[in-house]
């Protein structure tokens, strides 16, 4: 029997599509949908034989919001395991939807670690996996409990680089992976991790033509 290594994501902000794409791309085949419409087409055409082993989905797109459509299309889910990842935090939306069998509930903002070793539990009770890692390059190479995802990983982006200095640009593409990003989406995580760094007495120093500079980190790393 053919193994089911198929995962479609319904979701439509961006920074958590390349997330998951960091997490999932590379060992699954995935398909992403930004509207419920757009899924239930995709379905029906491949409901036959090209079912997934897990649908991960957001509460709201576009096109309306997840318990509505659950309600009008329980036949879907009674077909595919769901998981949920939301930016509510509700606890009669989270009883809806364990009471309707979902494999599992997670919270934005998304800790990386925390949703693998959800997801790694779910996905190896049907086999599909034994164990889900990050890439090694996308691995950070220093970790400070108190720091989001992407600010995790513009601190790895200073940290692995010469002398530790990086560009702004250098920053950028490794994250967002060459996508359009506004300049104080990174200014505004750039901050908090400038605020969290310096009460352990790190400092991140603007330099000339874009680049940025990581102090004081020696002491961390002996």
């Amino acid at each position: 029997m053919e193994k089911n290594n198929r995962i479609w994501i319904l979701e439509n902000d961006r920074q958590v599509i390349d997330l998951y794409k960091i997490i999932f791309d590379v060992r699954f085949e995935t398909t992403y949908f930004d509207k419920f419409s757009q899924f239930q087409a995709y379905y029906e055409k491949n409901k036959e034989n090209n079912v997934p082993a897990m649908l991960i989905s957001t509460l709201s797109l576009s096109d309306g919001n997840l318990i509505e459509f659950f309600n009008n299309h329980r036949d879907i889910f009674a077909e595919i395991s769901f998981y949920i990842v939301a930016d509510i935090d509700d606890l009669e939306i989270m009883r809806f939807f364990y009471k309707n069998k979902a494999m599992g509930y997670h919270i934005k903002p998304i800790n990386s670690n925390e949703l693998i070793a959800n997801l790694e539990w779910v996905l190896s009770k049907n086999q599909i996996l034994k164990k889900m890692e990050l890439p090694v390059e996308e691995k950070p190479t220093f970790i400070f409990s108190e720091l989001t995802s992407k600010e995790q990983q513009i601190f790895d982006c200073l940290l692995s680089s010469k002398d530790y200095i990086c560009s702004r640009e250098a920053i950028t593409d490794k994250i967002w992976r060459g996508l359009m990003v506004h300049e104080k989406t990174f200014d505004v995580h750039l901050c908090n991790l400038r605020s969290k760094l310096s009460k352990r007495g790190i400092k991140i120093q603007k330099l000339g033509q874009g680049n940025y500079l990581l102090e004081n980190i020696e002491k961390f790393l002996k």
